[in-house]
């Protein structure tokens, strides 16, 4: 039984890229962020956490037995893999591993805590309960705890970690200029009046801020807005963005059955009632299962045989969310989507001057554009703030 709880730990674990450090007794010790370093450790973390109790509510083993675990984010060294007595473990030292200890004797069966300052880390990408300020043995201060108890539909890695936090725009007005340009071009309306600006740059260094600009010049002009955004966690995931953002438009929730979920993406369509529901619908259903709600993880091979019969509903329903009016859509960190998104991003981008559209586009430095020589695509590579701008 232990065999089998740590093979099951060592899967989960490992295929959100962390590491088991050591098992001792019905414990088991893992580090995401050594010894590779992730920008989103604390968010895979995470995310393997809420699988492994998923998992373990599913009991796939003879006896009933649950788990609990404690997450926490800080400073450590690790020293070499030893052994001691005939068991093999990593030399560890650092508050982090004390601390996901006692959390974790917080935690109720079957669910997920983490620290104050993993809860920084992850931003708004997960549903959270505060627990408020602990006692803990062996820590003098009291420690805030929060529970995980789920996956949030944030938009983008960037809304869920910004917040509230963001400071004045600097700078940027030529290409502030330009993304306002291109939507004055998408509002003339006339012949090939669709554009496509793609945001180039290295991480950190303000793509999204940019985006963030233009959403909120553009607040009081008539227009529909969507936003798509990859994911480093759910690159395997077909229509991992464009099910996010249509779980939220349609309200569904975890605990929709298949067939709810269905009506409610069918009461999105425009059209009678008794218009017959497109190919592919079904299919669609099934993928908005919400975050830790499907059964099984769909399959890339699986979904790319019916990939033809899903875009089309998605353009369609992408319309009826336009319903008439121009679109800005923006599709964040390009180079993370899924091939079935990235498919339907291709479609968009070569009919883009036949609607009424701006799509704006985010991608890291190094991700090759297929479509960057289309005559109404626009490459927008963000260089370094001067530093007159720095200063600001």
């Amino acid at each position: 039984l232990m065999r089998h709880y740590v093979a099951l730990c060592g899967a989960i674990v490992g295929a959100r890229g962390g590491e088991i450090a050591e098992v001792a007794g019905d414990g088991v010790v893992a580090f995401f962020g050594h010894p590779q370093a992730f920008e989103d450790a604390a968010e895979r973390a995470v995310l393997a956490g809420l699988e492994l109790a998923e998992a373990m509510r599913r009991r796939p083993f003879s006896a009933p037995i649950a788990i609990r675990i404690g997450i926490a984010t800080g400073l450590m060294i690790v020293g070499d893999t030893i052994e001691t007595g005939g068991i093999r473990q990593r030399e560890i030292v650092g508050s982090p591993a004390s601390l996901a200890a006692r959390l974790q004797k917080l935690a109720a069966p079957d669910t997920v805590v983490i620290s104050a300052a993993t809860r920084r880390l992850i931003g708004d990408s997960f549903a959270l309960t505060d627990l408020g300020r602990q006692r803990l043995a062996g820590f003098d201060d009291t420690v805030e705890a929060f529970a995980v108890t789920g996956e949030n539909d944030t938009a983008s890695r960037f809304a869920a970690r910004a917040g509230r936090s963001l400071t004045p725009m600097v700078d940027r007005e030529a290409e502030r200029a330009l993304l306002r340009d291109e939507w004055r071009r998408v509002a003339g309306g006339g012949a090939n009046a669709g554009r496509v600006v793609l945001i180039g740059g290295e991480p950190g260094i303000g793509k999204s801020r940019l985006v963030l600009d233009l959403e909120e010049r553009l607040v009081g002009e008539p227009h529909a807005f969507l936003c798509y955004a990859g994911s480093p966690l759910h690159r395997h995931t077909p229509f991992f963005p464009v099910a996010r953002q249509l779980r939220d438009a349609a309200g569904i929730t975890a605990a929709d059955p298949p067939g709810k979920r269905y009506a409610k993406l069918r009461n999105l369509l425009p059209g009678p009632p008794d218009r017959p529901p497109p190919e592919g619908l079904a299919l669609l259903a099934e993928l908005c299962a919400s975050p830790g709600g499907r059964d099984e993880p769909p399959a890339e091979q699986r979904w790319g045989d019916t990939r033809v019969q899903l875009l089309p509903v998605v353009l369609e329903l992408l319309a009826a969310h336009a319903d008439g009016k121009r679109l800005l859509l923006v599709v964040e960190d390009v180079q993370w989507l899924d091939a079935t998104t990235r498919d339907l991003l291709g479609r968009l981008i070569h009919a883009a001057p036949q609607l009424e559209l701006l799509l704006v586009a985010t991608c890291r430095t190094g991700f090759t554009a297929p479509w960057s020589h289309l005559p109404h695509v626009t490459t927008l590579t963000l260089e370094p703030l001067q530093p007159a701008a720095c200063r600001d």
